[in-house]
């Protein structure tokens, strides 16, 4: 499948969120069934494609681009706020195409196992390496007791912010205010008051180019760490995520 679009069709009053799925087997065939924590037959052949929370403004993919995916089966779960009464069954517009458009949407994993318990962080640090990419959304993950997070890009020893976030807000697709551009060469870093953490960075790129499919794995450039190291990287941001960026 090639995916252009995904737009999700809500009430805010209503709807919570609305979380999309790509799975090789659906875990049930009926069309409309109700499901804990298991959309797909087997999760590990599976992929969480789209996020929406009724508090966080929809995620834009960039015009021109699509995701191509060889999962068979899109499941979108709703959830509605438990008070309300509902008579209108909301979804999502999904826009398939065949033709093959200019660029091409992929996912760059950013994750750590060097955890340092006593300082309650979790570094990372990289050399990205492949062909060029333009980030323009990131889904944050985290525990219940992360706070800030942050991602930065360092080139030619100058340093540029991607994302800054707050980890009490909800795990979903955040989009980028200004799409950022890796290279190979670039490092990426990051800031983090918590000891687990992991970033999903969707971007594009050229679709004649191949998708990276290397990923950004632990701590393995410290001194960039201690180097480039904003001054306000562990301060949380207190204002609600959809008031910073409802002129958007």
């Amino acid at each position: 499948m090639k995916l252009v679009d995904i737009h999700p069709i809500y009430n805010r009053q209503k709807v919570r969120f609305i979380t999309t799925y790509l799975c090789q087997q659906p875990f049930s065939s009926q069309a409309d069934f109700w499901f804990d924590s298991q959309p797909c037959d087997n999760m590990d052949r599976s992929m969480t494609i789209y996020e929406w929370y009724y508090n966080i403004p929809a995620v834009k993919w960039p015009k021109g681009c699509f995701y191509f995916t060889p999962f068979l089966y899109v499941v979108i779960q709703i959830q509605y706020f438990p008070s309300i009464i509902n008579d209108v069954v909301y979804g999502e517009k999904i826009i398939l195409i065949r033709e093959r458009p200019k660029y091409t949407i992929g996912t760059y994993q950013i994750v750590t196992n060097s955890i340092e318990i006593q300082k309650t962080r979790a570094e990372f640090s990289c050399q990205y390496r492949s062909l060029p990419m333009q980030i323009f959304s990131i889904e944050l993950y985290s525990t219940d007791e992360g706070k800030s997070i942050s991602l930065y890009r360092v080139r030619n020893r100058e340093v540029q912010s991607i994302i800054k976030g707050n980890l009490q807000w909800p795990e979903n697709f955040y989009q980028v205010t200004n799409p950022v551009d890796i290279i190979a060469s670039d490092y990426l870093r990051n800031a983090l008051s918590e000891v687990i953490c992991q970033i999903n960075a969707r971007f594009w790129t050229e679709h004649d180019d191949e998708i990276p499919m290397e990923i950004c794995w632990n701590n393995h450039y410290s001194r960039i760490l201690n180097r480039y190291l904003p001054v306000d990287e562990q301060i949380v941001p207190e204002t609600h995520y959809l008031i910073l960026i409802q002129h958007i």
